[in-house]
């Protein structure tokens, strides 16, 4: 295979795909090369190579951090967090977090609701 060095042009193309897929959690993986004019073939690629990582894999992490930070810091139903992160079926999304965090989404609010609760408590007895 032939060694591809980063370019300023791919760096930015890389740049522009990572802001995009923040702002459309919806986009896949097809719809963010169209959207930067390369083809799919060629934007895996490209990503693979500025990044080390799976285009896809990226994106999956990307969604499932941002329901986790959801999940932490409101009160949003599930099936809320499902759309707002780019998920069309709760099904789907419950899958894949529970195959990420081991854990079921309602399960991880509980659990970090605990752990806040913990700490918060450790740091007004510190104050004491």
């Amino acid at each position: 295979m032939q060694r591809v060095y980063p370019t300023e042009a791919n760096e930015r193309h890389v740049s522009n795909l990572i802001r995009l897929a923040e702002s459309q959690p919806h986009f896949g993986v097809k719809d963010l090369a169209a959207a930067i004019n390369l083809s799919r073939a060629r934007l895996e690629d490209l990503f693979k190579r500025q990044t080390g990582q799976q285009i896809g894999q990226y994106l999956l992490m990307l969604r499932l951090g941002k329901a986790a930070r959801l999940l932490e810091s409101t009160e949003m139903r599930v099936k809320e967090i499902t759309f707002a992160v780019g998920y069309e079926h709760p099904s789907s999304f419950v899958r894949a977090f529970r195959k990420t965090y081991a854990t079921s989404p309602g399960d991880y609010r509980k659990t970090q609701s605990w752990l806040a609760k913990g700490r918060a408590e450790c740091q007004a007895r510190s104050i004491e």
